[in-house]
């Protein structure tokens, strides 16, 4: 498992990295988690990345992250 990205929260990226090892005791080989990425900075209204009604915007954050993303699906 990688975790990638700045996250910015702390100890949050070490929780996460935990939680996943947790998780994937559970999961076939197949299923496990093998990367994961934690953005930067908060989301929230004011970002492009949330309308204000806190829905995705998923065009913008296809813009900012997809290169990022499509990272994340290659072996």
């Amino acid at each position: 498992m990688s975790l990638r990205g700045t996250g910015g929260a702390g100890g949050g990226e070490r929780a996460v990295a935990v939680a996943n090892t947790l998780a994937n005791t559970r999961l076939n080989r197949i299923e496990q988690v093998k990367k994961i990425w934690l953005p930067g900075g908060k989301w929230g209204p004011e970002s492009d990345e949330l309308t204000p009604s806190w829905k995705l915007c998923r065009r913008e954050i296809h813009l900012k992250y997809g290169q990022i993303l499509d990272g994340l699906y290659t072996l």
